[in-house]
This record gives C-alpha cells, sequence and structure tokens, in this order.
C-alpha cells in the first residue's frame, strides 16, 4: 500500500481497530492504523470470557493466543444480592475456560495478524487534522505536518472518546457516570493461586479483582463520581479504607499479602452511545459507538466482535452500498438498548442497600 493512500483509514489500535482491520486487509482493503498507544503503562480490560474462543477463531489468531502465556479463568464468582458466593464455573462450557489476561501481549497477537494480512500499522501516531474531501479524507498526523495520506473512509476507535465521530458532529448519549478506580496489586508472599473473577457488592459500589499472568492482582472499585468525591476520592488512603469494607475481596488480598505500590487510577466505565455510530464517510467501532458497564461482560470480546461488524460495514460501503453504514448504527443502537434492559435487571438483583445513591439510581 502507499503510505499516501489509503481505502479505510483505523484510527485506534485496540481490539476493536485491530479485529477492523483484520476483515478489511484480509478482503483486500488497502487499510492502515492510526495507534496512539504509547506502550507505557498497563491497559486496563483483563478478563476474556469462554465465548470470546470462536472470535478469536474468525480473526485468526486462536492457536498464537493459546501460546502467548495467559492465565486460565474456572470460574466467575460473585457477592450479588447476599452476603455469600455464587460461582458460574465453565467446566461444562463448550468453549472451555476463559482467561485472566496479559493485556500488552493479546493486542500485539491481534496487531500482527492485521500486519500479517496486509495492513499498514503506524505505533504511537497521533491524528493532528481532519480535512473532509469530495472522495474521502484528508489525514494529517501530529509531529510532523509532511505525514499526511488520503483515505477513502475512516473507522473511529478512539474507545470512549469517539473522536473521529465527535469530530463530526456525533453526540454521545449518557446513561450514567460510573468510574472505575482501577490499581495493580503486588504480592509479598506467593501470588494468589486461585484461577477466577471475583465481583462484590457493597454498599456504595461493587468490586472486581482477578490475578494476572505476572501474579499482580487486577482491582477495581466501581462508583459513581460524586459517591467517590463523599468518601474519600481516589486516594491510596481511602482506597485502604474501602477495602476494609469488604469481605471476599479483602480476604484475596490478605490471602497474598497484596499491596498497592501506587495511587489507583480513575478511569471512565459507564453505559453512553452515540446518536449516530456511523455516517457517510466514517464508522464508529467498540467504545467509540457504544459502551458498556464492564458488569455486563461487553469487554474485549465485544470489541472484537464490534470491530469485525464495523469492518464487514466498511467493505460494504466501500463497494457502492449506500445503506451499509444506517445498517450498522441501527445494529449498533438496537443492541445498546437491549443491554440496558439486561443491566437494569442484574442491578435489581441487588436490594440490600435501597437507600444508597449508587444502587438507588440504577433500579
Amino acid at each position: 500500500m502507499s503510505a499516501r493512500t489509503a481505502d479505510v483509514a483505523i484510527v485506534g489500535g485496540g481490539p476493536a481497530g485491530a479485529a477492523a482491520a483484520i476483515r478489511l486487509a484480509h478482503a483486500g482493503a488497502r487499510t492502515m492504523v492510526i495507534d496512539a498507544d504509547d506502550l507505557r503503562g498497563d491497559k486496563i480490560g483483563e478478563s476474556l470470557a469462554p465465548s470470546a474462543r470462536p472470535l478469536l477463531e474468525r480473526v485468526g489468531v486462536w492457536t498464537r493466543h493459546c501460546a502467548a502465556g495467559h492465565r486460565p479463568c474456572w470460574a466467575n464468582r460473585s457477592s450479588w444480592g447476599g452476603d455469600g458466593v455464587d460461582c458460574h464455573d465453565f467446566l461444562r462450557d463448550p468453549h472451555g475456560h476463559g482467561w485472566h489476561l496479559d493485556r500488552r501481549r493479546f493486542d500485539a497477537v491481534l496487531a500482527g495478524e492485521a500486519v500479517r494480512a496486509g495492513c499498514e500499522w503506524r505505533p504511537r501516531a497521533r491524528v493532528a487534522h481532519l480535512e473532509r474531501r469530495r472522495h474521502g479524507w484528508r489525514v494529517t498526523l501530529a509531529g510532523d505536518r509532511s505525514a499526511h495520506f488520503s483515505t477513502r473512509l475512516l473507522i473511529d476507535a478512539t474507545g470512549r472518546r469517539s473522536h473521529v465521530a465527535r469530530s463530526q458532529g456525533a453526540r454521545r448519549q449518557v446513561h450514567d457516570r460510573l468510574v472505575a478506580l482501577v490499581a495493580f496489586l503486588i504480592p509479598d508472599d506467593a501470588p494468589l493461586t486461585e484461577a477466577t473473577t471475583l465481583v462484590e457488592a457493597v454498599a456504595d459500589g461493587w468490586w472486581y479483582s482477578a490475578r494476572l499472568p505476572d501474579g499482580r492482582l487486577a482491582c477495581a472499585f466501581m462508583t459513581d463520581p460524586d459517591v467517590l468525591a463523599q468518601t474519600g476520592g481516589g486516594s491510596a488512603r481511602a482506597w485502604q479504607t474501602r477495602v476494609t469494607r469488604t469481605v471476599h475481596t479483602r480476604a484475596r488480598i490478605e490471602e497474598s499479602s497484596y499491596r498497592l505500590p501506587a495511587p489507583p487510577s480513575i478511569v471512565a466505565a459507564g453505559s453512553a452511545v452515540l446518536d449516530a455510530p456511523a455516517a457517510p464517510g466514517w464508522i464508529a467501532a467498540g467504545d467509540a459507538a457504544a459502551a458498556h458497564d464492564p458488569l455486563s461482560g461487553h469487554g474485549i470480546g465485544a470489541a472484537i466482535s464490534g470491530g469485525w461488524d464495523a469492518g464487514g460495514a466498511a467493505l460494504a460501503a466501500l463497494e457502492g452500498d449506500a445503506s451499509a453504514a444506517d445498517a450498522y448504527a441501527r445494529r449498533v443502537r438496537d443492541g445498546f438498548f437491549r443491554y440496558l434492559d439486561a443491566r437494569r435487571a442484574y442491578y435489581g438483583v441487588e436490594h440490600r442497600w435501597s437507600s444508597s445513591p449508587f444502587w438507588r439510581r440504577r433500579q
């Protein structure tokens, strides 16, 4: 592919962007990915359900995924709607176990498959300017005014920022403002041996934790911004205080003497959908199109599926199907509103803290 032209430019190199790139490149479309990831720090999103196996096979990375050293996850456990712990194991799942991921390795496998298929991958690159033209776009990259190219179509895979879509007038319809306080804990003793994901509801939100392949414990507290501010904010001290109010999360932290090496990060985790997930000339994929509460399980697997679907819509648009963008947009929005019904039902199971602002907003 010429460095100056592309059929499709994908802005964002996460699972959604990579899946779209793989589908497009395998179909022969001249595809470019503009990936702003600077490769520093941890990437959030560590759990992959067994149901992701058919997706990984479809995009052509199943064998390399299995060889990448991810940690099997044999069950999801939850303390939700009562004080006990329910366990949903994967022993009878037709797709086998799930995984706790090394996200850097996982994303590298997806990017590698896109490149093998013929995609041009531009790492540590950012879009400085988009110019709409008669037959597509002129894209200028940051840091070098000569680094520009033309493309017929854009795919927005920039995550919850929806950078491309919002620059074209699309608006995000926000349904809640959930945030995640995320930390990666280090063990002072032998790492946790239990290979499960744990979710625990508490009075002002809920907790998630999973052991990573390197022995650390990914741990996140989900709540609303105003609740977070009223209970100490994002400081390390407030984090430790919140942990003491849990039962099952605290037990697995104490089992291996996990400690907090740095203050946790605050990241957006709420539910939102674009009023227009696609339009002539561009398509939004993954979280850029519709973002979901982590409780829903609409995580990495959904990002890959959404990116694959966006890649298919892009192929149809390149072939002259004027209805492709509208049909894709309807699928995204219809799926999102089905998700809202399921989300409402799941939060409705928890009745222990009916006066809590966090739970009252969701019930």
